[in-house]
């Protein structure tokens, strides 16, 4: 009976020996991970052309003498995919001490007014930006489109701005800088007229779309690309382009 006891006594010091180093190591380990060791010295940022790489890092959110394996990387990529700018991140860890973070930005697409100022929007129709001229932007005006309640960030589900970012993404960037406006009057079936004005103060009439309009849309702007050309060659006084009926283009020329 006495050599039973001290067998199973032996047995649960066994157990419990193998619990305290199992907890040691454990709490060392805590430690050691803690440790200013795995500290985040570092923040690469990459894929950034508009924003600096302190907004980012800013943006990231990162708490002072943030430990490296403390980091949330899907909370990271939610606040820096939250700014306005950022279309897409993507964030991971290099040890010991640096984080990189790659971001894919968006790309501005028109400015739309709002009373004396503009908001610039993407082809995602994300509001990226309110700004008090558009000259030196590069971006063709988008009207039309009622923008009253719009803020910076908010992504704005409108047909009308949907069926303008459609046009206007659809022309290529060259011909993109020959556009001064394209206007957006909305109809009862849901479609919306599109006119476009050119640098050149020709007046284009393409015709009614909806947003998912996309091969019409891209027969009309090659259309459209090709006489821009022709007339940038020729030097023709355009006046208006009618492209709203199947067959050849009406040109209207300046008499």
């Amino acid at each position: 009976m006495a050599v039973v006891k001290r067998r199973r006594w032996r047995a649960q010091r066994r157990v419990f020996l193998f619990f305290d180093l199992l907890l040691l190591g454990g709490i060392g380990l805590f430690f050691f991970l803690s440790s200013a060791y795995f500290r985040v010295a570092t923040v690469t940022v990459t894929g950034n052309v508009k924003l600096a790489n302190q907004d980012v890092v800013q943006a990231a959110g990162l708490p002072a003498k943030a430990n490296l394996w403390q980091v949330n990387l899907a909370e990271v990529k939610r606040r820096l995919e939250a700014q306005p700018w950022i279309k897409e991140a993507a964030v991971r860890r290099e040890f010991p001490g640096r984080l990189v973070i790659a971001i894919k930005e968006r790309e501005a697409t028109a400015a739309v007014p709002n009373n004396n100022t503009f908001f610039v929007v993407d082809g995602d129709a994300r509001v990226l930006a309110l700004v008090d001229n558009y000259y030196g932007l590069g971006l063709p005006v988008l009207t039309g489109v009622r923008s009253e309640e719009w803020r910076v960030g908010l992504t704005v589900n409108s047909e009308a701005l949907q069926t303008g970012l459609a046009v206007i993404g659809a022309v290529d960037a060259a011909h993109r800088a020959m556009l001064a406006e394209v206007h957006v009057a909305g109809r009862d079936d849901g479609t919306s007229d599109i006119t476009a004005y050119t640098t050149g103060h020709a007046t284009v009439l393409l015709g009614s779309f909806r947003p998912t309009d996309g091969d019409l849309l891209r027969r009309k702007v090659e259309a459209l690309a090709g006489i821009l050309d022709d007339i940038a060659a020729s030097k023709m006084p355009v006046r208006q382009i009618d492209l709203r009926f199947d067959g050849p283009p009406v040109i209207k020329l300046d008499k």
